[in-house]
């Protein structure tokens, strides 16, 4: 039930895709639970979960982002769709291709409007693994929907 508490807390359509799965699966089967939990997913988050992520890198400072970085070389992540669970992983391939020359990684969320439950947690387990390696993560320009999501998380 900690999902239940988690979901509360975050996106409403998420909440809503989750009680509906518990509930048909409770009182009709379980399989019709996964059924109809996966086609309101479907009709819900269709545009987001099939459009293919675009990812903007930049390996040089520009001047826009020269007050996140500190000294060391600095790679800036610019995604250009909605995170979700499916193309979160593309963010994750770019953050990590060689991540050793690095000091600072910087995710620029100003093109994101949203941010479903499992990126928010991806995105936070990231900063904190980055942060014991001694590197600087920040994510900025996020809307403040997503900011209040991230905040969230850092507290759970």
């Amino acid at each position: 039930f900690k999902l239940f508490a988690k979901l509360a807390t975050f996106n409403k359509t998420d909440l809503a895709i989750l009680i509906t799965t518990f509930v048909f699966t409770v009182y009709k089967d379980l399989v019709y639970g996964v059924l109809i939990g996966m086609a309101i997913t479907l009709v819900l988050m269709a545009k987001d979960v099939f459009k293919k992520p675009h990812v903007n890198v930049l390996e040089d400072m520009c001047e826009e982002y020269l007050e996140y970085a500190s000294e060391g070389k600095s790679k800036i992540i610019i995604p250009d769709t909605n995170l979700n669970f499916i193309n979160y992983n593309q963010i994750i391939k770019y953050c990590d291709n060689n991540l050793d020359e690095y000091a600072n990684i910087i995710i620029d969320l100003k093109n994101i409007k949203k941010c479903d439950v499992s990126s928010t947690e991806k995105l936070v387990k990231m900063q904190k693994q980055l942060q014991k390696l001694g590197k600087k993560f920040d994510i900025i320009n996020a809307n403040p929907y997503i900011l209040t999501q991230f905040d969230k998380m850092r507290k759970l």
